[in-house]
């Protein structure tokens, strides 16, 4: 089996136990609790960049996930 790797950004006001992913769409509307549906990203670096930008509007974590 193989084993995917990659970052997320959740919802900072969301639940660790059932956390809301970022998946592009405008901030407002724009968390899925789908992993699937999330944005991915290959590097932390660039999931911390995008989450400042983020930031102005809303609380946000950057996580790491694995997938499979």
């Amino acid at each position: 089996m193989t084993v995917e790797r990659g970052w997320l950004i959740e919802k900072g006001a969301s639940s660790t136990a059932a956390p809301l992913y970022w998946n592009g769409d405008p901030v407002e509307v724009g968390w899925t609790t789908d992993v699937d549906q999330a944005i991915r990203f290959a590097r932390k670096l660039d999931a911390e960049r995008v989450a400042d930008g983020l930031l102005i509007i809303v609380a946000v974590r950057v996580v790491e996930h694995r997938w499979g």
